[in-house]
């Protein structure tokens, strides 16, 4: 299928200015602009967070925010060694950081909750993080941001951040403020929340309204959202938001109910619409292959990019072989998904005799092109065979070691299975 471009929203300009944050070469301005000191690591950084000059603690953080992400798996590591220097770095560098959401400095504050924005994801004791990020009391606008930002990148449904501080933030003078606090709703799939907020998409005009009203519901959604998404994607001809919409189907909390509203509505959806569902290439997927199945059987056919993807996992599995035992429980899943979906095909009149001729093409051009490589391979083998004879003749190598030797250099040098298993590859991976 083809891989539709995200939608490129008012948002999405924002976040690219915005979340950038530290670079990884510290080339690049960033939001958090800071000064590299030559040979210094993060230990030497840690030890400036003590420092009397503001601007040299903020320097520390910001330059301690691209260790972030590993020293927050570190610390969840349960095989970790708690006495290595790293692991205390990092035990100690966390300690130092919930400390400095105190501080008086709107930037040592921002760069702190940006450092935990990106420390927490890995981070085991998520309520405990949130916890800290909730008691900051520094209210400049560029705090109250990151603040939402952090706790967006770290909150779970059972999170402790309340509905006052969420209605507090929804109703923010900033802008920018308000418009994060939805990636917070989202993630803390906060239904009352949700639903308030379909209401203020009902009602307003503006289409970067409406996408960032949507982004607040677009996982792990209830019911209740899943029929305002069914109605509201008939309701606009917006591109943008019926494809968010529709992208966002497969995070549905009861995806049978997904499938049912696709049978009951599939006159009136569009290939677009098919593809905006599937959310990209991998028809292996438990949710796309379900959705294919039912599309199928509603008289879907497939176009050639479809076919094609179809066509090169059918052969990776035909060259994997049955009995591999490095296939794990996923993969012998999605072998049967891909499976299911040939024999939809295959049942579907119009739809398996197109698939019938696109795939015996396909073999016929992979069977030539496998045919005449192995041809290849038994002239290379002959020829390797009367050179390593000529060099054998040279040296007066007895006949009765000339076989064994032979055989031996085949084998590692031009081994027939491997090269058959090489070519068979061709047919998974031709353009």
């Amino acid at each position: 299928m083809r891989r539709y471009a995200a939608v490129l929203s008012l948002w999405a300009v924002l976040v690219i200015f915005l979340i950038s944050g530290c670079t990884r070469d510290g080339e690049e301005l960033s939001r958090y602009p800071r000064i590299r000191i030559p040979g210094y690591e993060a230990k030497d950084y840690y030890g400036l967070m003590f420092d009397k000059n503001n601007e040299i603690v903020y320097n520390a953080v910001c330059n301690l925010i691209d260790e972030a992400a590993g020293m927050g798996g570190l610390l969840s590591d349960k095989k970790a060694d708690k006495k290595s220097e790293k692991f205390i770095l990092a035990l100690n560098t966390r300690q130092r950081i919930v400390e400095l959401l105190h501080s008086r400095d709107d930037r040592i504050v921002s760069a702190s909750l940006r450092f935990l924005q990106l420390f927490g994801p890995k981070y085991a004791e998520k309520d405990e993080l949130a916890g800290n990020i909730l008691k900051v009391r520094n209210n400049s606008k560029n705090v109250r941001y990151e603040r939402l930002a952090a706790l967006s990148a770290i909150a779970g449904k059972d999170s402790p951040v309340g509905d006052k501080f969420l209605k507090k933030s929804l109703e923010d003078a900033s802008w920018l403020v308000s418009r994060a606090a939805y990636k917070l709703i989202n993630s803390l799939e906060n239904e009352k929340f949700r639903l308030m907020l379909i209401a203020r998409y009902e009602k307003t005009l503006i289409e970067y309204e409406k996408l960032l009203i949507l982004t607040s519901m677009t996982d792990n959604f209830s019911s209740d959202v899943f029929k305002f998404f069914g109605k509201a994607v008939f309701e606009t001809r917006d591109k943008k938001i019926k494809d968010l919409i529709f992208r966002s189907f497969k995070n549905a909390r009861d995806i049978s109910e997904v499938l049912r509203w696709v049978d009951k509505n599939y006159d009136k959806l569009s290939s677009e619409d098919i593809a905006a569902m599937s959310g990209g290439s991998d028809i292996s997927d438990d949710f796309a292959s379900a959705l294919y199945l039912v599309c199928i059987r509603k008289g879907w056919v497939p176009d050639d990019e479809f076919f094609e993807i179809l066509y090169q996992d059918l052969s990776m599995i035909e060259v994997r072989g049955p009995d591999d035992s490095k296939m794990t429980e996923d993969d012998i899943i999605r072998e049967m998904n891909i499976r299911n979906i040939e024999k939809e095909i295959l049942d579907s009149k119009a739809a398996g005799d197109k698939w019938i001729l696109f795939k015996g093409e396909k073999d016929a051009f992979a069977e030539n092109v496998c045919s005449e490589l192995m041809a290849e391979y038994d002239i290379m083998a002959e020829q390797f065979s009367q050179n390593v004879n000529k060099v054998l003749d040279r040296h007066n190598v007895p006949a009765e070691k000339r076989k064994d030797i032979l055989k031996a250099l085949s084998s590692v040098f031009i081994n027939k299975e491997s090269f058959e298993s090489a070519v068979n590859l061709f047919k998974a991976t031709e353009p």
